[in-house]
């Protein structure tokens, strides 16, 4: 019986480290959509269900002199409206996702890492 208790809690605490340690995505609904949108200087990231409004307002208010962040909790869009559509400002969007825990974003079936989908898609 102790040894079972000892597995079942094992299996437990190595179950939590696992979920702590998954990767978070953000999703892009649209790649048309995000192209078109980009040269107006817009972005729009459906953000992990992990993401609270209330982090998004905390990670946006450090970056006010680039972009605003509108956040829709309802349906997790996170949209970037930038203040200059510079590569400078286009960079700190990186900081801004990872600082939200996102590692990854997901945009026609394909995953990238934040830094690889900056260099594909956002410069």
């Amino acid at each position: 019986m102790k040894k079972i208790l000892t597995l079942v809690i094992i299996a437990f605490i190595g179950g939590t480290v696992v979920a702590q340690d998954a990767p978070s995505k953000a999703k892009i609904e649209n790649a048309e959509k995000f192209t078109a949108s980009k040269e107006k200087g817009i972005y729009v990231f459906q953000m992990p269900s992990s993401v609270t409004a209330e982090q998004i307002k905390k990670a946006s208010s450090y970056y006010t002199q680039y972009f605003t962040v509108n956040f829709d909790a309802k349906s997790h869009d996170a949209k970037i409206t930038m203040l200059k559509n510079d590569d400078v400002s286009k960079h700190v969007i990186v900081r801004f996702l990872v600082t939200n825990g996102v590692k990854d974003i997901t945009m026609g079936g394909e995953d990238f890492d934040v830094e690889t989908f900056f260099q594909k898609y956002i410069i």
